[in-house]
């Protein structure tokens, strides 16, 4: 019973450990999707700020245009007045030049704020779809930050849980046991096996009559080829063997 005893306390460690070993892989994925989703927001973010600035550059734009505009009729209106007031032919004729000029600018920069009117308007709609676009995929992402938070949240609290019930599985334990065991652990996932049809069910390698009559004493032996920890249960073996037919 005191041999069992051994085994089945070994095996619950190496179970304690097996969910260990899930949690803090668990953690480690839900923390770098919790730093990616995190580093996600603010590109978002400042896609809007930026949508933002570009549309406040194209409204200053048109504002500027629209006092030169305003400042050449002023300067048309000015010379026209001027011209109806002239009689000498060729201050006439310089000034009509000049008119025609402020004319062909005054033109120009109409059509110019035509077309800065039409940017400005479709600008300010792409900004009303990417702004609603990005808000909910920052909404999205925040509800899942929450989500992952708790997430983590819980794994954690399971992870204490675990690594107390680890330390009273380790009290149960001979020493020397835990010492083979922990060197054992780095170098396999399953270093406690059962001894099926008088061979190690892991390596096939056969176990010796007296060891099996020492694993039914002792409850525990060390495999001669692959070095895992080895025990007897019939009940286990009974079982194993209907498995395989």
């Amino acid at each position: 019973m005191i041999g069992q005893e051994i085994w089945k306390n070994l095996k619950n460690l190496v179970e304690i450990d097996k969910a260990l070993n899930a949690i803090v892989s668990n953690k480690k994925k839900t923390l770098e999707l919790i730093e990616k989703d995190k580093n996600l927001i603010p590109k978002f973010e400042l896609e809007i700020k930026n949508f933002e600035e570009k549309i406040h550059n194209q409204t200053k734009y048109l504002d500027l245009a629209q006092l030169n505009a305003s400042s050449l009729k002023e300067a048309e209106n000015q010379k026209r007045s001027i011209l109806d007031k002239l009689s000498n032919s060729k201050e006439y004729k310089a000034l009509e030049k000049e008119l025609k000029s402020i004319e062909l600018q005054i033109l120009e920069q109409e059509n110019t704020l035509e077309s800065k009117w039409v940017e400005l308007e479709n600008s300010k709609k792409d900004f009303d779809l990417l702004k609603k676009q990005n808000e909910e995929k920052i909404l999205q992402l925040k509800e899942g930050l929450t989500v992952q938070e708790q997430e983590l949240e819980s794994e954690s609290q399971k992870e204490s849980e675990l690594i107390e019930k680890r330390k009273i599985a380790l009290s149960v334990i001979p020493v020397e046991w835990i010492l083979k065991y922990e060197r054992m652990i780095l170098k396999v996932s399953n270093p406690i096996v059962p001894v099926i049809s008088n061979a190690c069910s892991v390596c096939y390698y056969p176990v010796l009559r007296q060891d099996i009559a020492k694993l039914k004493q002792s409850g525990i032996l060390l495999c001669r080829s692959c070095y895992r920890f080895l025990y007897y249960d019939p009940t286990e073996e009974s079982e194993l063997k209907k498995e395989s037919f």
